[in-house]
């Protein structure tokens, strides 16, 4: 079983607005598709906190911001190479000294593994691209069995954990995040 890692915004939360000119910042969504973040990959940008409930997801239009916790859970990934972990710079850590250890969370992983079949899924014009996936399920055995986290290649915008993962961070009850099941409809690779 696999968990996408839905944004799931409660509704005193607090919201990070992030504003940027693409004269300084040219692809704010570096972050899934570099090897490497530029440390100054942030300077760029300004933000704006709107009062509110800080969970461990920090409401934005851009990134996976989320809490040491839920960043150190994902850190035990077998594959964590694969992590892209952007610390808040610390002009946003002044904003509310609690977004203390908030990291933006980029995945390079993305792997061709959706089960078209089974999921239910509205697909983009072309076919290629997933619009909205309201259930998926994973073909298990195009997962390599040393990864626990990754992209969807045909949906690469929701986090997909492992069964291992999604249980820790249940256990941590988690906030401003939603863990959806994903079935398989292969065996994993052993």
């Amino acid at each position: 079983m696999f968990f996408a890692l839905r944004k799931a915004r409660g509704e005193k939360s607090a919201f990070l607005t992030v504003d940027y000119s693409f004269d300084d910042v040219k692809d704010p969504i570096i972050i899934d598709r570099a090897d490497i973040v530029p440390r100054t990959f942030m300077n760029g940008l300004q933000f704006a906190l709107s009062p509110g409930l800080l969970e461990d997801s920090i409401s934005n239009d851009i990134w996976y911001l989320l809490s040491s916790r839920v960043v150190d859970v994902l850190k035990t990934a077998r594959n964590a190479e694969d992590l892209n972990v952007v610390p808040l710079p610390s002009d946003v850590q002044k904003l509310n000294q609690n977004l203390t250890g908030y990291s933006a969370i980029g995945i390079r992983k993305q792997l061709e593994c959706l089960d078209r079949v089974a999921s239910d899924v509205r697909w983009s014009s072309d076919g290629r691209s997933a619009d909205a996936v309201f259930d998926a399920v994973i073909v298990g055995d195009r997962v390599p069995q040393n990864c626990d986290v990754f992209l969807l290649k045909e949906w690469p915008v929701v986090p997909i954990l492992r069964d291992t993962l999604g249980r820790k961070l249940q256990e941590l009850r988690i906030t401003g995040l939603k863990l959806q099941p994903f079935g398989t409809s292969t065996p994993l690779q052993d």
